[in-house]
């Protein structure tokens, strides 16, 4: 069985789902390379993952060379530190593009993960070597790169597919593939995936292996997503008359059951914000203090802190802000 995200995979700009704005300013710029213009830059690919930004690079130098051998390809996340960037990046940066061509193209994924270091001296060899190189840069967080970098690159921002987008691909491939399916679990589908359309081929690929049909109760089930009624009843518990004692050990033991059920604590933390900004009984006062903390909840999370530890903490601390509210 072959993997469908791979196998379909853009190949050509006009293949490309949800990304118009980034297609007609790359698209421009390689027809401009093509009738032999001299002006092609550095560029700063940023936004979510799985929505092409690697596609639109490995499109990119495909209609501009249509060859590997002006392309270096590397995971800026695998190989983070200034001795990747001394090594293999100048390395191939400083050789002479094969068969008299202008220049070859570096690619670099994830380069927010780099150290300040490594993106240091990655500036410098964009400027040591313009004449024989262009970097792509692609990264999930535009706000990591330093200055240097991003004043040196043409920004182009990728954005979250939209919902219908990715229906409309989804439904096509659950055609092509012969899929038992119906339309409400393509819906879910796109809903939960948000907007990352390799999350969503990728949850479509394992239902179709192990269930009967695809539809809204098994995209729930497979896809990790965290169920509102969770939410819903912690902060009911919240705003509930029991005594704080109570409430706190029903939560602790509804906060336990989303953490061992493999819930994602980031995704669980969105639909939180969601869920009371739309609360009609918190005052705006409160709400801005409760979605403040989250976000100091989930920086603390990426930074590797304990997420069962945060959650908890967390909800102990709802509690008491909704009683004193």
């Amino acid at each position: 069985m072959s993997i469908l995200v791979e196998k379909y995979r853009p190949q050509t700009f006009k293949e490309v789902v949800g990304q118009n704005d980034a297609v007609k300013i790359l698209s421009k710029y390689v027809e401009a390379y093509q009738k032999g213009s001299t002006t092609m830059p550095h560029f700063l690919f940023y936004g979510p993952s799985g929505i092409g930004k690697t596609t639109m690079a490995k499109i990119m130098v495909k209609e501009m060379f249509g060859s590997s051998n002006y392309w270096l390809d590397l995971n800026a996340s695998d190989d983070r530190g200034i001795k990747i960037v001394r090594e293999r990046i100048k390395g191939f940066a400083k050789l002479a593009p094969p068969d008299g061509q202008q220049f070859k193209i570096i690619f670099l994924d994830e380069c927010d993960m780099m150290t300040n270091d490594a993106q240091f001296a990655m500036r410098r060899i964009m400027e040591d070597y313009s004449d024989t190189c262009r970097f792509i840069l692609s990264c999930n967080y535009v706000t990591k790169m330093k200055d240097a970098i991003r004043s040196r690159c043409v920004e182009v921002p990728f954005k979250p597919i939209k919902w219908d987008d990715m229906v409309g691909m989804l439904d096509r491939i659950a055609k092509e593939e012969n899929m038992n399916y119906a339309k409400s679990g393509l819906s879910a589908l796109a809903v939960y995936s948000e907007g990352d359309l390799r999350k969503a081929i990728g949850i479509l690929q394992k239902i179709n292996v192990v269930e009967d049909i695809l539809d809204e109760q098994s995209v729930v089930l497979h896809s990790g997503f965290v169920p509102r009624a969770y939410v819903r009843k912690l902060i009911a518990l919240a705003k509930s008359k029991e005594e704080t004692i109570n409430k706190m050990n029903e939560a602790d033991k509804h906060v336990n059951k989303i953490y061992y059920e493999s819930y994602p604590i980031d995704k669980f933390l969105n639909i939180m914000i969601e869920e009371i900004y739309e609360d009609n009984d918190l005052k705006p006062k409160t709400k801005a203090k409760i979605i403040a903390r989250i976000g100091t909840v989930n920086y603390y999370i990426i930074m590797a802190a304990s997420p069962l530890l945060q959650l908890r903490s967390f909800v102990v601390w709802l509690i008491q802000e909704i009683e004193n509210a």
